[in-house]
């Protein structure tokens, strides 16, 4: 029987649709209000859903259709989340300026590039990266704006033009990054809670 819609809705792909609708929430926060705070949430909301995302497609009977579905899905939502979104924090943090505008395009094309090989070598590399995955970025853009509004109370410019500059070129880096097992699992999930919990009371 011809479906009436196209795509894959089972719960093999869910937490990949929840994590774009936590990018898409954090852009609405900027664009609507300035609201770098709640960005940076649902920065670290999109993280942990990619972290989990695949563990789940993982147990889950697929075809392989779906789990072609599912690696073009997650790419698609990488772009969205840990791209786009820390894109636009980058330009509300420290203005739209030609500097801003530059780095934006330079930390986007070193994204795309990241993502792309890894699509055509992940069935080589299977037990690690290479290059910085562009997930990170959930993890280190947060914890630096955490640590710079504790320590300073502000945003400076240079430091987060580095930081950001330094992130997009670890993403062509050709270095292997062991891809997180075990415990990581584990590690990572508390390190956003603390995260969440101090961007919260802040």
């Amino acid at each position: 029987m011809k479906k009436m819609i196209i795509g894959v809705y089972n719960r093999s792909v869910i937490l990949t649709y929840v994590g774009i609708l936590c990018a898409v929430s954090g852009i609405g926060f900027l664009v609507n209000g300035s609201d770098v705070r709640s960005a940076m949430l649902c920065l670290i909301f999109s993280g942990i859903c990619d972290l989990f995302d695949g563990v789940i497609a993982r147990k889950c009977k697929r075809t392989e259709m779906e789990k072609q579905f599912g690696i073009q899905i997650d790419t698609l939502a990488d772009v969205i989340s840990f791209l786009m979104l820390p894109i636009v924090l980058l330009q509300f943090m420290t203005g739209v300026n030609t500097v801003s505008m530059v780095l934006g395009m330079f930390y986007v094309l070193c994204g795309v590039t990241r993502l792309g090989w890894f699509n055509i070598t992940t069935e080589s590399n299977p037990g690690y990266f290479t290059g910085l995955p562009v997930t990170y970025t959930a993890l280190i853009v947060p914890v630096y704006y955490i640590i710079s509004m504790y320590t300073a109370g502000q945003i400076f410019q240079y430091p987060t033009y580095a930081v950001y500059f330094l992130i997009a070129c670890a993403y062509v880096l050709n270095v292997r990054i062991p891809k997180p097992r075990g415990i990581w699992y584990v590690v990572f999930p508390l390190i956003a809670v603390v995260a969440v919990v101090m961007l919260v009371v802040r």
